[in-house]
């Protein structure tokens, strides 16, 4: 046995309050020390091996007793550390719709030994490859004293309203309101965005309408809605006297578990065949006959670097993302198009592929956030990787996005540790010609471009694209080891 001590500075910030529970970081090592309030519980289902078929259906995350000591806990866990931390605020909707699928059979899973997961908030969830896991081992333990109620409440608030929305092309809303990660999508949230039809679609949650909708709220609905909230929460006082048991939760699984499955998410737009370079070979990504200059020299580029970890920035479908990953690189995949990010996240799997597809835009990454900026680190920190690539991008984020070429590379430096993969799209090209006419950005050149980039970057070499006017520029960060 290895003794250690276990001091505040190496507790980790998500434990929050919860001492009993507590989460450290050792070595590189994540370990969870359990007070003597919870050890036997934590013992039993060990020795019991409660948690041996959930981590086999990769339910939760592996866990196992480790073989540290320390004064301060009489029991010390070790919990698998998953490489790549995305957030619900950037996961797409198809992304969610499986993490609450993944809830659904946790809980019932838990149900056989009595417990009723206490807190399933979707932050608590991250994902190994496009597979959803449950990392907050706590949320076992608090789960013996949870209810019912309050597991029908977070799953309406986390999982079932915010699908709703993204079913009506309101994903951006979903992202903001997730940003309160205590709250998620309140009632008095779905009600206004969805209206009242729409949210009597639900489960039955109209027994909780009286707590969860605030006098000033109710004040500020026209005054039919508020007739159709009074029928529907007094025809639902007879239920509220019933608590529901254990057993009920069973059913109320069942039903939600459909309610998901069976909701029909957007399927995208314009963006989503944008590739239509390689249609022949879309699925596959042995050489071909058929591929252009730019996936030739993409690959040779890839085989030539061979990057464990990839950042692809305006991904679009992601066929170059799953390039990269059958190469042997762990990728995340970022456009701002949730139905692009949709269809990314179903190929990655369906094939179980490395790849983490997030709805981010460029301009705007994911910020830090909690106390100290502490609690959940920033896109540049949790997506930094040894390459980045940007393809296809450039002349979207001058004439689009309304960005310089230093900012452009000021933000891919950001991300990346070593490696820059980036197009350049000139004037002559059709599409940002037609751009370049409505802006007339002057200093939308060439020259003026590989000034921004020796900035940060040495580059290394040049390659042709496609169409064959397009450029690709192989760069190596200033500094990188």
């Amino acid at each position: 046995m290895k003794h250690i001590t276990l001091v505040a500075s190496q507790s980790h910030p998500l434990s929050y309050a919860n001492t009993s529970l507590r989460l450290f970081e050792h070595d590189g090592v994540l370990l969870r020390g359990i007070g003597s309030s919870y050890e036997a519980q934590v013992r039993e289902l060990f020795g019991k091996r409660v948690l041996d078929p959930i981590i086999a259906r990769g339910l939760l995350v592996e866990t196992e007793i480790s073989d540290y000591t320390c004064d301060e806990y009489p029991l010390v866990l070790k919990h698998e550390r998953i490489p790549t931390i995305t957030y619900p605020t950037e996961w797409p909707p198809e992304a969610l719709r499986a993490a609450g699928m993944a809830v659904l059979d946790l809980q019932e899973a838990m149900l056989d030994h009595g417990c009723i997961l206490g807190d399933i908030n979707p932050w608590n969830i991250l994902f190994r490859h496009a597979r959803p896991i449950f990392v907050d081992f706590g949320s076992l333990m608090w789960g013996t004293a949870a209810s019912v109620g309050q597991f029908l409440d977070e799953f309406k608030r986390y999982y079932l309203w915010p699908l709703q929305l993204a079913k009506k092309g309101l994903w951006r809303y979903v992202i903001y309101l997730f940003g309160n990660y205590n709250n998620g999508v309140q009632y008095g949230d779905a009600l206004l965005l969805l209206g009242p039809s729409e949210l009597a679609k639900s489960a039955a949650f109209f027994e909780r309408a009286g707590i969860w909708l605030g006098e000033g709220l109710r004040r500020t609905l026209p005054e039919p809605a508020k007739k159709h909230l009074r029928r529907l929460r007094n025809g639902a006082k007879s239920r509220l006297a019933a608590k529901l048991s254990p057993s009920d939760l069973r059913e109320k699984i069942d039903d939600l578990r459909r309610s998901l499955s069976e909701m029909k998410l957007p399927k995208g737009d314009a963006w989503t065949k944008y590739y239509e370079e390689f249609p022949k070979h879309g699925q596959r990504f042995d050489q071909s006959d058929d591929w252009n200059q730019k996936q030739l020299n993409v690959r040779q580029i890839l085989r030539e670097v061979s990057p464990k970890s990839l950042f692809d920035i305006c991904s679009n479908r992601g066929w170059y993302s799953l390039l990269a990953e059958s190469m042997g690189s762990r990728v995340v995949s970022a456009d701002i198009v949730p139905e692009v990010m949709n269809q990314l996240y179903l190929r990655a799997r369906e094939s179980d592929r490395d790849v983490y597809p997030v709805v981010m835009d460029f301009c705007d990454p994911s910020p830090a956030r909690g106390v100290a900026n502490n609690w959940f680190k920033a896109a540049t920190e949790r997506f930094r990787s040894e390459m980045v690539l940007c393809l296809a991008a450039t002349h979207n984020l001058v004439f689009g996005s309304q960005l310089s070429f230093d900012q452009i590379v000021e933000g891919l430096a950001s991300f990346s540790e070593k490696w820059l993969l980036v197009e350049f799209i000139p004037r002559e090209d059709e599409t940002a010609g037609k751009y370049w006419e409505a802006r007339k950005h002057h200093w939308y050149t060439e020259p003026n471009f590989v000034r921004a980039l020796e900035h940060r970057f040495r580059i290394q070499k040049t390659f042709s694209s496609f169409p064959e006017h397009r450029k690709l520029f192989l760069c190596e960060r200033r500094g990188s080891a």
